[in-house]
């Protein structure tokens, strides 16, 4: 084998996909609740219950909604403009890690003022 052949046959991991990629474990950024807007109990389902602040890294993320679905369980929904009757996403979180990480620092915020 030539040196060429070598280095990419030393990166290579299962198949085609070279092994690098699999190495590559991206920076998820530190996250931080700022602030929380709770509201009133409402009977509508999925009800929102507050509105947040978190930072992400270097960036705030404001008009973060807290709802309660129908089984009970909790979800964020990320800050959206309405135009022409349609809701476009404001914020894209690309990460499956750091939309995990910012629902659960609200979610968990929440249900620790749920127990005061």
């Amino acid at each position: 084998m030539g040196q060429d052949e070598d280095k990419v046959s030393s990166l290579r991991g299962w198949g085609d996909v070279p092994m690098r990629d699999f190495e590559k474990q991206p920076h998820v950024p530190e996250v931080e609740l700022l602030k929380f807007y709770p509201f009133e109990i409402s009977s509508k389902k999925p009800r929102l219950l507050g509105y947040a602040e978190v930072r992400v890294g270097e960036v705030i993320i404001k008009g973060i909604k807290l709802f309660q679905a129908k089984n009970g369980g909790l979800f964020i929904q990320l800050p959206t403009v309405n135009f022409d009757g349609q809701d476009y996403p404001v914020v894209e979180l690309r990460s499956k890690t750091l939309l995990d990480k910012v629902r659960r620092e609200v979610v968990d915020y929440y249900k620790a003022l749920e127990n005061v």
